[in-house]
């Protein structure tokens, strides 16, 4: 949705996304956009299926946040 909005679906475009994503990442899972959270041992190896599903809404929570901080077009 929020490329759609953006119009473009570039590489460039999703990164600048998903990195604003998990730069507004907070509490727990704040490192979700780190490598070595997802690295075996790391943060997420001890996640069920419950937990993974916590940590996307985490991460819905901050795309939003992320696309609120943008400054708004009139």
């Amino acid at each position: 949705m929020k490329l759609q909005d953006k119009g473009s679906f570039t590489v460039s475009t999703m990164q600048h996304l998903l990195q604003a994503c998990f730069d507004s990442a907070e509490g727990e899972y704040a490192g979700v956009g780190h490598s070595d959270w997802w690295a075996k041992g790391g943060k997420a190896s001890f996640l069920n299926a419950g937990a993974i599903n916590v940590v996307s809404q985490e991460m819905t929570r901050a795309l939003h946040k992320a696309s609120m901080a943008t400054a708004i077009e009139f």
